[in-house]
């Protein structure tokens, strides 16, 4: 699998939540718009699996796969978001949510999303009344969401680096007991 080949695994991050149903259940909860704009309420497109690299051609190396990348359509004020600069505009804005379902080391999360951090940022630049110029989303939330509690240390751990906790539950558990619906083939031949 391609996750396996990724610089974070070479790194040594053990995925735990690898192949799990209740893991796979739990992002495409989250990649849907209205439990996405409970996250962040600017979100209007959702993404499960957004790989993030660095360089280009062979020198291309992906860093990792974000659970979910949620991402705005409308500009939105830069005070609405990570910056206090007002009278401008970002053309649009993208959170990374990190989910684990497994009980899990936070220090090892918040490496993993440090890391991610580090790679979505490099190509971004601001466009504004100092006349820079802004390429590229820049995701302005990162957010980890777990299926089980952590405890004041850990949570103090999370703020200290700028990441926001949720734990999955009630909206999650009926998503979860939800029936299954029968699958629709792709094409009728």
């Amino acid at each position: 699998m391609s996750r396996d080949y990724t610089l974070l695994a070479k790194l040594g991050f053990q995925d735990q939540d690898k192949g799990s149903p209740i893991h796979d259940a739990a992002c495409r909860y989250l990649a849907q718009i209205e439990v996405a704009q409970k996250l962040v309420p600017w979100a209007a497109k959702a993404r499960t699996e957004f790989p993030i690299s660095k360089g280009t051609g062979a020198y291309k190396t992906t860093i990792g796969f974000m659970d979910v990348a949620l991402f705005s359509s409308e500009p939105i004020p830069w005070h609405s978001v990570a910056w206090e600069v007002a009278d401008q505009l970002l053309p649009s804005a993208g959170a990374c949510v990190e989910v684990k379902v497994s009980q899990t080391s936070i220090p090892d999360a918040i490496r993993q999303l440090s890391l991610y951090r580090e790679h979505c940022g490099q190509t971004f630049t601001m466009c504004g009344k100092q006349g820079m110029r802004y390429t590229g989303t820049p995701f302005t939330a990162w957010i980890l969401a777990t299926t089980f509690d952590i405890n004041q240390d850990e949570k103090a751990s999370l703020e200290q680096a700028q990441i926001i906790h949720v734990k999955l539950g009630a909206g999650f558990q009926e998503f979860l007991n939800r029936p299954v619906q029968a699958s629709v083939p792709d094409f009728d031949l």
